[in-house]
């Protein structure tokens, strides 16, 4: 730094050279930043802030910028700059030129729109800063139009003594939607609520609220009437700027006073004619009723396998089963489907058109006995053979009660001739299936039989009342195998796992004509002589060693001798007591 005097004309001053600062920092926005939105309206509002403060640039000489976008996104100076299409600006850099709080009118804004607004200052040296970007939501236009109906007609219906239900359709509106308009329900005794002048506080019966339209119609249930008295019903609908219209006024009479009397039976007697084993008929006296004309009254039959109907309530419980619905001026029904010998028990219930009801004298009546037995055109069975089981089919009854489903047979088996009719069929104890419906079809297998057996088979059929019926008995013979097994792997038997005291065999599944392997028996022999190639020979010469194993395929004889020579051999049977042998095959056990 360096100074001088400057001398002009007679007078003198100092002159100083002070060096240049570099301004680096940005503004510093005033209130923290913070913009108030004032005057706020359909199309315009105010916005205001404080004056920034630079380090080196003068309060008054800060320039201020104000941006405005349908989006949230002028937050920063460089969203504010960016040029984007939502962006608007409002007022470019300009010099604030006070110290005082600055504002700034925004107009030609849409209705009911949200905005957001912000402020950029910027010092001399062209440093920026933002303000907090503030949002606004413009005022909607004022609604004074009412909703509008299109058909103003309120239609009563499931009308009674002391209520009923009104139906109108939903009303629309230039601004509400049609689900927020309010709906209220004025009530009166004379014809004074035709509009919406009229229809005042004390008038009102249910109000305002929104309701769920149905297809476009709306329901409102009114109770607490007075019976067989005239009204007058209006709906108001407004709107949420409580704009109202009315719709149609509409008279309506509630029923008359409900009928709480139940018909009237001087003779409750019902009778019981024409019985047979499954059919009756009952016939009734008819009721009378203080509303209800007589030709009106409704009567149902119900029916129980006990005495427990005697009151309307009592018919409607478990165990009883209505066998008539409720028909119109019916005295008589026949009754059908019954079993023989049975009592059953039978009630009338008469009805008015209230639904009031009255119950008759239960009466109770027994079906003809059912002494008749099955009837079989055909009393032969047919009898099918294989080599373990029997197939055995019959005819199906008839009967002249029971129906040809709920016939029950039974299932006699024997070994010998003492089946041959019902009478020795009950005496034989030698039931092999018990009586029982068949539902696909008369026939039964029985199988696990020994080959070359026979045995002796009689059906009886039984029905309902319990009359039976033999048929003809028939005898079968199961078929005799006469083939023995082929052993398997060529007969060949494997020794092996040889120790000083045993000796492991093993050999592949024979092979039949009938039965599976699991089925085939296999027995072990042995000796110490080469004297048991054939099957006498394994049973004369032989030690057979254990019992019958089925199905088997390899086994340890134990207990043998050390150093030992043995031979062996394995015999299979089938179920026909067919045997075969495999290939003899010798082990020496290790010495000691």
């Amino acid at each position: 730094m360096f100074s001088f005097t400057l001398s002009c004309g007679g007078s003198t001053a100092p002159v100083t050279n002070d060096p240049v600062v570099e301004d680096t920092t940005d503004p510093v926005p005033g209130d923290r930043g913070e913009i108030t939105v004032s005057g706020l309206s359909a199309n315009a509002l105010t916005l205001s802030w404080e004056p920034a403060t630079d380090e080196e640039t003068a309060q008054l000489n800060l320039e201020y910028a104000v941006y405005q976008s349908t989006e949230d996104n002028i937050s920063t100076v460089e969203g504010c700059e960016s040029g984007a299409e939502s962006i608007t600006l409002l007022q470019e850099f300009t010099p604030g030129a006070t110290t005082e709080t600055m504002t700034l009118s925004v107009s030609n804004l849409e209705p009911n729109t949200p905005y957001y607004f912000n402020v950029v200052v910027q010092d001399k040296a062209g440093h920026k800063a933002a303000y907090n970007s503030v949002s606004a939501t413009t005022d909607a236009v004022p609604d004074t139009e009412p909703p509008w109906v299109a058909n103003s007609g309120i239609m009563p219906s499931s009308i009674s003594s002391y209520s009923l239900v009104l139906c109108w359709d939903a009303a629309t509106d230039n601004v509400t939607a049609q689900d927020d308009l309010e709906y209220a329900v004025y009530m009166s005794e004379s014809g004074d609520i035709a509009d919406v002048d009229a229809c005042s506080g004390e008038k009102l019966k249910i109000d305002f609220k929104t309701y769920v339209a149905d297809n476009g119609v709306i329901q409102a249930t009114i109770s607490g009437l007075s019976a067989d008295t005239q009204y007058y019903f209006n709906v108001v609908v407004k709107d949420a700027a409580e704009n109202k219209a009315a719709y149609t006024m509409r008279q309506v009479t509630t029923g008359p006073e409900p009928d709480t009397e139940p018909p009237t039976v001087a003779n409750k007697i019902i009778t019981a004619t024409d019985v047979t084993t499954t059919t009756l008929t009952l016939s009734w006296n008819p009721a009378s009723d203080n509303i209800t004309d007589q030709d009106q009254l409704q009567y149902a039959v119900y029916q129980s396998d006990s005495d427990n109907m005697t009151t309307p309530e009592e018919c409607l419980e478990e165990g009883v089963v209505m066998i008539m619905n409720f028909t119109t001026n019916s005295l008589t029904f026949d009754v059908t489907n019954l079993k023989a010998g049975r009592t059953y028990y039978f009630n009338v219930v008469v009805k008015d058109a209230a639904e009031n009801k009255t119950a008759y004298t239960v009466v109770h009546a027994t079906t003809l006995a059912d002494t008749t037995p099955p009837m079989v055109a055909d009393k032969t069975i047919t009898a099918t053979a294989s080599y373990d089981y029997i197939r055995i089919a019959w005819a199906a009854a008839t009967d002249d009660v029971t129906a040809q489903a709920d016939l029950e047979y039974a299932i006699y088996r024997s070994e010998t001739d003492d089946i041959g009719d019902l009478d020795a069929c009950l005496a034989s104890g030698k039931m092999a299936h018990g009586f029982k419906t068949y539902e696909y079809g008369t026939e039964a297998h029985f199988g696990g039989l020994f080959q070359g057996t026979t045995h002796y088979f009689n059906v009886v059929v039984k029905d309902e009342s319990g009359n039976k019926t033999a048929y003809t008995m028939v005898h079968a013979t199961t078929l005799k195998d006469t083939i023995p097994p082929t052993p398997g792997g060529d007969g060949a038997i494997t020794a092996g796992g040889i120790t000083a005291n045993s000796i492991t065999l093993s050999w592949e599944a024979a092979s039949d004509n009938v039965e599976s392997h699991a089925n085939l028996g296999y027995i072990v022999y042995k000796s110490t002589s080469n004297n048991i190639s054939t099957v006498q020979d394994c049973k004369d010469n032989g030690t057979q060693i254990g019992s019958i194993a089925y199905g088997i395929k390899t086994k340890t004889v134990e207990g043998l001798d050390p150093g030992t020579t043995y031979y062996f051999n394995v015999l299979v049977k089938d179920g026909g007591g067919n045997e075969a042998v495999y290939t003899m095959t010798e082990g020496i056990t290790t010495a000691d």
